[in-house]
């Protein structure tokens, strides 16, 4: 998953960071502000390939290992 995000992330034209936000973004649900919307429309496909990735990697965690998504989402929900 690293290998295809770094990928995704080089392939695009924004820097990593900006490139993980805007996948925390569209992963969480958080809406785009403008500028956001702009930038994800130029690099929309990078972006929706490791989302797609990330739900599918979701989807076996919650199935297979639902302790381990539980967890999971304790920890992500504890930072809101």
């Amino acid at each position: 998953m690293l290998k295809d995000f770094n990928e995704a992330s080089e392939g695009s034209n924004i820097s990593g960071f900006k490139f993980y936000n805007m996948l925390e973004k569209l992963v969480l649900g958080i809406d785009f502000k403008q500028e956001d919307k702009v930038i994800y429309e130029k690099n929309k496909e990078q972006i929706d390939n490791i989302n797609n990735k990330v739900k599918r990697i979701s989807m076996e965690l919650m199935r297979n290992k639902p302790q381990d998504w539980n967890n999971f989402m304790d920890a992500l929900l504890s930072g809101y």
